[in-house]
């Protein structure tokens, strides 16, 4: 029963990772947007982005892979980096 805590423990820690790159991605896109664009096209970005994540975790993937793909691979960037930097730091400390 504890290596089903522990699997437990690592997939939640994982996705909060995904998620946490998910909104560094929204913050980066937003911020490109926003300078190069105005006001209005800020906040159709917002909309769009905030209709995507009433979309169920899976099924959201599959919405915006069809839309952005660049996004889901810029994301993937960012959490394979974001995990590469926790990892370094456990591992020096």
């Amino acid at each position: 029963m504890d290596n089903i805590d522990d699997i437990k423990k690592t997939l939640l820690r994982l996705y909060g990772i995904w998620v946490l790159a998910d909104f560094v991605l929204w913050g980066l896109s937003l911020l490109y947007v926003w300078a190069t664009g105005s006001l209005v096209d800020l906040l159709s970005a917002l909309f769009i982005s905030l209709a995507f994540g009433l979309i169920p975790f899976p099924f959201n993937i599959l919405a915006i892979w069809q839309i952005d793909p660049l996004s889901i691979i810029l994301q993937t960037v960012i959490f394979f980096l974001i995990l590469a930097f926790l990892f370094l730091t456990k591992r020096d400390s």
